[in-house]
């Protein structure tokens, strides 16, 4: 048996911005910061007597796969994966085309070489909401690695990072990189992208973590149908492609009063953000609500975190339990959380 387990994490400045750097825009490459937070994903791993394994996740799907289906997705995957550049068509056929839906988690089996003739998929509770943008998906894909890897031979967070990515892809088609990463390392990113046709560079920082309170509005969006929506506003008025530049602007700031522990302008740079992202009409009334509730009860700062559409608002302010207080009165799921601090996956038992 092995239990591993991976956090969820929570962007702070920069989503959506960080997708369109130079030349579409300036000649500064643009960024996000990005960091882990407390909330965590378990998966469980137990080999039967039979050789099946039993893997509980957080995707809330069962299945059962014969080894033979999974070498032929990894095979496939490899294919359209290790192409310069990605076939994401290919990854999105993928995709698409898997009836039960558990492609992702058939991969990262596959890519684990796990010997075993069977992958039994179940569901056990978990500390990240799935949905809400804060990588549940990637945490759960992290943990499932992790666990996997230590069935097999030993933990490693390298491998892990390399198959949680996999995952990722299959999933989004062509993921940054910002999640698998956080959630595998932990701690905190500066992810830069400075070149639409390749990677993005990702710094893994040393700062000091942030308490915040997390409110989550239990509406699910589509991180591709939001990234669809920007793209449609910027080709139909290139001027707000100027508002990108003062995101990217934001997060350099940001950076900035994160290392100087200065609290009240990362709350107004977080509501500066949030007002440059409605313009793309990214925000829904349940995240407005819970913006005007923290910050009429004290919070600096409240935006949406992630691809908005939905999701979780993020807000700091003094005293973070008294905005959770507030939220709570008002029926929504909060909670206070530790950012840019939470260790990256691990195997707990």
């Amino acid at each position: 048996m092995a239990i591993a387990s991976a956090p969820g994490k929570a962007i702070l400045f920069g989503e959506h911005s960080v997708v369109y750097p130079s030349p579409w825009m300036d000649s500064q490459p643009h960024k996000a910061l990005a960091g882990a937070i407390q909330e965590r994903v378990y998966v469980e791993v137990v080999r039967t007597d039979d050789g099946v394994l039993n893997v509980g996740t957080s995707i809330g799907l069962r299945c059962t796969s014969q080894k033979k289906e999974l070498y032929e997705l990894a095979v496939k995957f490899r294919e359209a994966f290790g192409r310069q550049p990605r076939d994401i068509a290919a990854l999105k056929a993928l995709h698409e085309n898997d009836a039960d839906g558990l492609a992702p988690i058939k991969l990262i089996a596959a890519l684990s070489d796990i010997d075993g003739a069977r992958v039994y998929v179940g569901k056990p509770p978990t500390a990240v909401p799935a949905g809400a943008h804060l990588g549940s998906s990637s945490a759960a894909f992290a943990a499932l690695a992790g666990a996997l890897l230590e069935t097999k031979t030993a933990f490693d967070t390298g491998s892990v990072n390399e198959l949680t990515h996999a995952g990722d892809a299959l999933v989004l088609g062509a993921p940054s990189g910002i999640d698998n990463t956080v959630v595998s390392y932990g701690g905190a990113v500066l992810y830069t992208k400075s070149d639409p046709s390749v990677a993005g560079r990702i710094d893994r920082l040393k700062i000091n973590g942030l308490e915040m309170a997390v409110a989550n509005t239990g509406i699910v969006s589509k991180t591709g149908d939001m990234v669809a929506k920007v793209r449609m506003r910027l080709e139909e008025d290139a001027s707000k492609m100027a508002l990108m530049d003062r995101i990217n602007q934001i997060v350099a700031e940001g950076f900035d009063a994160l290392n100087g522990g200065n609290l009240t302008k990362i709350g107004q740079l977080m509501n500066q953000n949030h007002d440059i992202l409605s313009k793309f009409g990214l925000s829904i009334p349940q995240i407005e609500t819970a913006r005007a509730v923290a910050l009429n009860a004290g919070a600096y700062g409240a935006k949406g975190t992630g691809a908005y559409g939905g999701g979780c608002v993020i807000a700091v302010a003094e005293n973070p339990q008294k905005i959770v207080d507030a939220w709570r009165a008002k029926g929504l799921d909060a909670w206070v959380t530790k950012w840019g601090e939470a260790e990256g996956a691990r195997v707990e038992a």
